[in-house]
């Protein structure tokens, strides 16, 4: 899978190994014969973690008002060229770093290069231009620019180089500092050891200036992740509908790996959502008469999603953990025909859920959670009487809890093949939400009727209390699945705040984190803020283009991995602590935290 990042520098106790402020700054001259000077920023090439991010129009550090790259540059004045970064990891792990280059030194520099002796680790290092979209309130005329979206540099030349003057087309001529994102997937099967790798700034202007990073490996085998991210999407919104079928195949493709890289299933709704009508290409061809099931072609469907659930499609050879199927109150049969012939109804799922079952098992589908799942509510477009997706009231818990009974019963033969039905609620064991008592689930015997679901997705602000969480909990030990439910984490926030969310959810034992919008198709900040993917068009690109916040989501997630091995390795006690420690730490802890959980691994058998 993919790997994390760890930024530890040796320069004294009180700088905490580049997790106080920055992760390495160093000075480039404009002439050969200059001193290397010790505050002018204008002239400083920075080198800091994924968890600051920075602003490109100020400097400021989003989300910390009291900090600037000012601040946290001058922490560390390095005296030696070439400076050199130490940082340490496990093979597994993401390693992401940035480069914040004043705007006046770009139309010096000619380009960056990247070299390493070692091939495999080379070829695991990918770079971004952080682009900054702007972020408006509803006082707002002008907003605010901030970072967010990373835009891909192919490096798949073996000699590349990032040449500056041909990105220029990418940057906001207003931007005070051009940053760079690197991620550094440490390979699985690299040796313990020091490796290292020199990026080299080269200029016609000034001198060539380079930095090492020497990366310290230990032979630890990560554990899988046990906290996941669903990524639903309703639409797709990263379709383009006018685009032929099989580039819209490919494009899909390169959504559903990206989210995979980064411990996320993309999950595409597969009906049209209030109303429950099939999409195009998301279902198998069924055939009916009479109600009667004739035959179900699976020939487009296998094509389509089948790579995702042999986990062909991806680099680790890992299925996509979990996925929707189409059963919901209008398919495989009508609403109307639950209305007037209920038995009938029932058989047409039977005889749907059979072949799904026969099918899956044939193809060896077994890793994959395929969920049903009730999206509708009342509205002009369909005949629902209730609120399936939030329900409110004990009709709607009664309607859910009659679907999932269903779903138990046509799915009882399902063997190693695992479905699951699912249901979205806001209005758990929360005393009073949003200001009425009455909408707590237990006030209508919601807690008792729902007994049968299987995946219990609850909206974060229902589990806030402790109550709640512990009842969330229980769930868990029963067998079920529990996910967090709600927005994305937003752009003007702090870059530790996304951190944070990760770490919350699995000290909780939480499966995972579910955010009900994923792919933007547009860069207005009141709309794509919620959204945690763009389009590549937005651009000038084909296919997606992750966010720093989906980049921070899996650092967390790795860190949990992290946390996970210091448990086997070292014992309950030492874990305690430190996932304590991390959950509380403020941005300029976090470097030294992860420090401290590698050296007690180094120190481990």
């Amino acid at each position: 899978m993919n790997c994390m990042p760890f930024f530890r520098k040796r320069i004294s106790s009180i700088l905490t190994v580049f997790a106080a402020a920055v992760a390495l700054l160093f000075l480039l001259k404009f002439s050969p014969d200059k001193d290397i000077p010790n505050a002018l920023h204008s002239e400083r090439i920075c080198f800091l973690p994924e968890y600051y991010k920075v602003a490109p129009f100020s400097g400021e550090i989003v989300g910390l008002p009291d900090k600037s790259l000012a601040d946290v540059a001058t922490s560390v004045v390095f005296d030696t060229i070439p400076a050199i970064v130490k940082m340490s990891g496990i093979p597994g792990e993401t390693i992401s770093f940035q480069l914040a280059i004043p705007a006046g030194l770009t139309t010096r520099i000619d380009a960056i290069s990247v070299i390493s002796e070692d091939e495999m680790l080379q070829s695991s290092l990918s770079l971004f231009l952080e682009i900054p979209v702007e972020i408006l309130t509803e006082s707002d005329e002008k907003g605010k620019w901030l970072p967010d979206a990373l835009l891909p540099v192919n490096l798949s030349a073996p000699d590349w180089k990032y040449h500056f003057a041909d990105n220029q087309a990418n940057w906001n001529e207003k931007e005070k500092y051009k940053i760079l994102w690197f991620d550094l997937c440490i390979p699985p099967a690299l040796p313990a050891g020091t490796h290292q790798i020199k990026l080299i700034i080269n200029s016609r202007q000034m001198e060539k200036r380079e930095f090492s990073i020497q990366l310290t490996t230990l032979r630890h085998n990560l554990p899988p992740p046990s906290v996941r991210l669903d990524l639903n999407e309703y639409g797709p919104r990263y379709l383009n509908n006018k685009a032929k079928a099989t580039e819209n195949s490919r494009v899909e493709k390169e959504y559903f790996q990206l989210a995979h890289a980064h411990y996320a299933a993309l999950n595409p709704l597969p009906y049209k959502s209030q109303r429950g009508a099939p999409r195009e290409g998301f279902v198998p061809e069924i055939r009916l008469k009479n109600g009667k099931l004739l035959g179900i072609d699976w020939t487009n469907f296998d094509r389509r999603f089948g790579q995702y659930f042999d986990g062909t499609a991806y680099s680790d050879g890992v299925p996509i953990d979990h996925f929707y199927l189409p059963f919901n109150p209008d398919w495989p049969a009508s609403f109307s025909l639950w209305k007037d012939d209920r038995v009938s109804y029932e058989k047409i799922w039977e005889g749907t859920a059979a072949a799904f079952i026969k099918h899956f098992r044939q193809k060896n589908w077994t890793r994959t959670t395929f969920q049903i799942y009730c999206n509708q509510k009342p509205a002009e477009n369909n005949q629902i009487p209730w609120n399936l997706d939030e329900p409110k009231n004990v009709d709607d818990y009664r309607a859910l809890r009659y679907f999932a009974d269903l779903t138990h019963r046509v799915f009882a033969d399902g063997g190693d093949v695992r479905f699951g039905f699912r249901v979205d609620i806001s209005h758990f064991f929360c005393d009073e939400h949003r200001g009425s008592r009455q909408k707590d689930f237990r006030v209508n015997g919601g807690d008792k009727i729902l007994e049968p679901v299987d995946i219990w997705v609850i909206s974060g602000h229902s589990l806030t209390g402790e109550y709640a969480m512990q009842k969330a909990r229980d769930l868990i030990g029963e067998g079920k699945q529990v996910w967090w439910y709600g927005n994305t984490p937003v752009i003007p926030a702090s870059a530790d705040s996304a951190l944070k969310i990760i770490y919350q959810v699995w000290q909780n034992k939480l499966t995972g984190l579910l955010m009900w919008k994923t792919v933007a198709t547009d860069l207005n900040g009141k709309i794509g803020k919620d959204f945690i993917i763009y389009r590549g068009d937005l651009f000038g690109k084909i296919g997606p283009v992750a966010s720093i916040r989906l980049k921070l989501l899996r650092r967390a997630i790795d860190d949990t991995r992290l946390l996970s091995l210091l448990a086997q390795k070292a014992g309950v006690e030492g874990f305690n602590e430190m996932s304590n420690r991390l959950m509380k730490a403020s941005p300029e802890q976090i470097g030294k935290i992860r420090q401290e959980i590698f050296h007690r691994l180094q120190q481990s058998p």
